[in-house]
């Protein structure tokens, strides 16, 4: 079902910024700063206590809060960072509905999250909702669609920092060792390796970039595991 969600995703042009705000006044760079604060907020309770004790919180500020503000007036920039700051927050809902286990109630998140970044043409954060949505279909057993959920993060991945690229291509490299493609994975680790060799001190990187060489070799642990290496 995620798959099909995407590959629809991929084609959807109707899932842009809407031309006009269906009413709810008007906000600005401060509310999107605020939204993305409260973001901050829950992301380090869920760190400390666990998704399932932040997630009801997280689903109100959302509902209440976050939510109206996308009907809202503003100028284009700020839309963009807004729909962006609404679509990090809905992926960090899924990915706390995830840890406790309610995983239809993850993915219906991360799907939501994924429009949302699209709406907003943010190109690196929908290739994270698709990582998010891989790592799930891996848990779930669902290798094939796993495979092509990261594949999907890596279109137009030209435009990603080389540490974005990185991530995406060690989590295509997990799906792959899954499936037993051996070959493939230790293809798609050199990529990782080499897009990691890449990476400057001073790249601009998006705040929910974290991956880094101690990632990677996590996942080439767990790949080398899956494969019997």
């Amino acid at each position: 079902a995620a798959a099909a969600f995407v590959f629809r995703w991929l084609a959807a042009a109707e899932d842009r910024l809407p031309p006009q705000p269906r009413g709810g006044g008007r906000i600005g760079g401060g509310d999107v700063e605020r939204v993305q604060a409260m973001g901050r907020v829950f992301k380090a309770c869920d760190n400390a206590q666990g998704g399932a004790r932040v997630l009801p919180a997280t689903v109100v500020f959302l509902r209440t809060c976050a939510a109206p503000m996308l009907d809202a007036a503003a100028d284009e920039s700020t839309t963009r960072r807004l729909w962006a700051a609404v679509a990090l927050l809905t992926l960090d809902a899924g990915w706390m509905a995830y840890d406790s286990g309610r995983q239809r109630l993850a993915r219906r998140y991360m799907c939501t999250a994924l429009r949302l970044a699209h709406a907003a043409e943010d190109r690196l954060l929908e290739g994270r909702v698709l990582c998010a949505l891989s790592h799930q279909a891996l848990y779930l057993g669902q290798a094939p669609a796993a495979v092509a959920l990261a594949r999907a993060a890596e279109v137009d991945a030209d435009v990603a920092p080389a540490r974005v690229r990185a991530m995406w291509t060690a989590m295509e490299a997990m799906a792959l060792a899954t499936l037993g493609q051996a070959r493939g994975c230790a293809r798609a680790l050199g990529r990782a390796e080499t897009a990691l060799g890449r990476a400057r001190g001073g790249e601009q990187l998006p705040e929910w970039v974290d991956f880094d060489e101690g990632g990677l070799w996590g996942h080439a642990a767990r790949c080398w595991r899956e494969v019997g290496r």
